[in-house]
């Protein structure tokens, strides 16, 4: 379905400061068996163009649940 292994991962915006972009957490993405469960805690307004990342949760990468 989505290529991405069981697992729980970062949902993530970029936000330019000085120049550097700093990575901001806004949710997990959770895989189990093959569906997708999205859970947000925000939602970005300001500056946003309506993308998220999705990157390895830290500390979990290939171990899944």
């Amino acid at each position: 379905m989505n290529g991405l292994p069981d697992g729980v991962y970062d949902i993530v915006w970029p936000r330019e400061d000085n120049s550097k972009t700093r990575w901001h957490q806004c949710g997990v993405l959770v895989i189990k068996d093959g569906r997708a469960n999205i859970k947000l805690n925000l939602i970005p307004t300001a500056n946003w163009d309506g993308w998220l990342k999705v990157f390895p949760k830290k500390g979990q990468e290939g171990v899944p649940f």
